[in-house]
């Protein structure tokens, strides 16, 4: 199903593409936030109650920027939304926001136990018990990102052609890839909408060229030259920089 953006403020679709970055690149940090807190805790080291605050408040920046740019779902089975000049979502991005409202919750819920495991349980007999609710609440948090990051793969349909999002995983190739287990190149082939990764490369040229950021413009076109050796504009370009 397509957006339907009619009677849409025109300050929502001038901010649609940069919030739908900050959206996914908080994902991804929320993510890494929660693997580095699980990791320790698994390996003894209960960290702070700020660390999972810190998460919290990640998932709540995501939350505010998908209510921004999209209406609400007041009713999901007749898909009834809030009146409001802004987008409406499709399914994809309903599920993903689903998950995103229950791993805040589920995170919320974690931060109040570490909060009582730091100030009022350490020397009490349930203490144990409480870092087993821990325990149990950060597995259903890792279930509840292993299929976020599934949504969000998925969900990256609906940006084709953004040129905010196709920046964000050129310069962040070596984490994304870790995280979604996608190479920056299969990514780009869903954002591209048919079109070549080399045609790709030089929109986001373009983009840092017009922007000012020459160091920037530079290394997009090294590795566009490392793909296709003989692509004469980025030769050209390449030289005029370096003159």
């Amino acid at each position: 199903m397509k957006e339907m953006k009619t009677n849409v403020s025109p300050y929502i679709v001038s901010i649609r593409d940069r919030k739908i970055r900050n959206i996914i690149s908080h994902y991804l940090d929320a993510y890494r936030i929660f693997i580095e807190y699980n990791q320790s805790f698994h390996n003894g080291v209960i960290l702070s109650f700020t660390d999972l605050r810190k998460l919290n408040e990640v998932l709540f920046k995501i939350k505010e920027d998908f209510h921004l740019i999209y209406k609400r779902v007041l009713n999901p089975r007749k898909r009834i939304f809030e009146q409001a000049n802004k987008l409406i979502p499709v399914e994809s991005e309903i599920t993903f926001m689903n998950n995103v409202g229950l791993l805040f919750h589920k995170v919320y819920v974690a931060r109040e136990l570490k909060y009582v495991l730091d100030y009022y349980e350490e020397d009490s007999s349930s203490y144990q018990e409480t870092i087993a609710s821990l325990d149990r609440n950060l597995d259903r948090i890792k279930l509840l990102f292993d299929q976020g990051l599934e949504l969000l793969v998925n969900m990256l349909d609906n940006y084709q052609n953004n040129l905010q999002l196709i920046t964000y995983f050129l310069e962040n190739k070596e984490t994304c890839t870790k995280i979604l287990k996608k190479n920056t190149t299969e990514i780009l082939k869903v954002l591209a909408r048919g079109r070549s990764i080399e045609d790709v490369y030089m929109d986001a040229i373009h983009y840092y060229q017009n922007s000012g950021w020459m160091d920037k413009t530079e290394t997009l076109l090294k590795e566009l030259l490392w793909i296709n050796p003989k692509n004469e504009k980025a030769t050209v370009m390449l030289q005029a920089i370096n003159i």
